[in-house]
């Protein structure tokens, strides 16, 4: 039993199909790119592996990826058959506060990718989160590629600077899953790895 004033948190990203096992916990992060191409057959079973999660975690926050197509072509029916989507939007639970961003640098006909508008996305995310979710990583922190380059966004990482999340999860870069932790922000990729931690109050 978690004492009052703190909860339990499992955090993953990118399962892109497949079913993770998740431990026990209050609540579960999902950072996106939950399907592979985003249609309807694959948004249904990613819904059913929702169902699985819930039996044992009574809470879980999504936030889509790029991979997630139908999130962003058909977000009504998306939000209709799932609770608590964030797109752009702040949520609070048991006190903490959340906030979604899908958006990752542009690199294809992907969803949740358009380079016009990063900066306004990421100068939307607000002041005094606990947890922030993103898909993608910020320029220059756990956003390495194979093949040596930062994938990151810029702008989120000028965003999180100024707005000093407690906590970051994220995905997007699999082969840069892990965490950093600095001066109160603590960083976790967590791309195809569920991460665990407990969120205390401030």
């Amino acid at each position: 039993m978690v004492p009052p004033g703190k909860i339990k948190v499992a955090a993953v990203s990118d399962t892109h199909g497949k079913y993770y096992p998740i431990n026990p916990v209050d609540l579960l992060l999902v950072a996106g790119d939950v399907t592979n191409y985003g249609g309807l057959g694959e948004f249904l079973k990613f819904r059913a592996h929702l169902l699985k999660w819930r039996l044992y975690i009574p809470k879980i926050i999504l936030v889509p990826g790029n991979h997630d197509m139908m999130f962003q072509e058909d977000e009504g029916y998306t939000r209709a058959l799932l609770d608590d989507l964030l797109i752009d939007e702040e949520y609070t639970y048991k006190g903490f506060k959340f906030y979604g961003h899908p958006w990752t640098v542009e690199f294809g006909k992907w969803a949740f990718m358009d380079n016009v508008v990063l900066d306004t996305k990421a100068a939307m995310i607000p002041e005094g989160l606990d947890v922030l979710i993103s898909h993608g990583p910020p320029f220059g922190l756990l956003d390495k590629t194979n093949s040596g380059w930062n994938a990151g966004d810029e702008y989120l990482r000028d965003a999180i600077n100024i707005k000093k999340p407690r906590y970051h999860v994220f995905g997007h870069i699999h082969e840069a899953a892990g965490q950093h932790v600095e001066d109160g922000y603590h960083a976790m990729n967590v791309a195809q790895f569920p991460h665990y931690f407990t969120l205390e109050e401030r």
